[in-house]
């Protein structure tokens, strides 16, 4: 969650993200970037507009809990 936490603040201001920009976001807070989990997201919101996106009762809102409980329970 905090790869994607990363990312919504940075997309705040209307641009798009890089892998980068997340790492160094995390990094600068003291979090190491997981590159797997990092390549994941971007291949999930690739292509995807992030206002739809973190829309309530969305299927990637809903997605998005999905693994987020899988991540917690492994």
């Amino acid at each position: 969650m905090k790869h994607l936490a990363a990312y919504l603040l940075l997309s705040l201001n209307g641009g798009s993200p890089s892998q980068s920009d997340v790492k160094k976001l995390l990094s600068s807070v003291g979090i190491e970037a997981d590159e797997e989990r990092l390549e994941k997201l971007f291949s999930e919101l690739k292509g995807k507009d992030i206002n739809e996106v973190h829309r309530p009762n969305s299927h990637y809102t809903f997605h998005v809990a999905v693994m987020r409980h899988a991540n917690l329970c492994s």
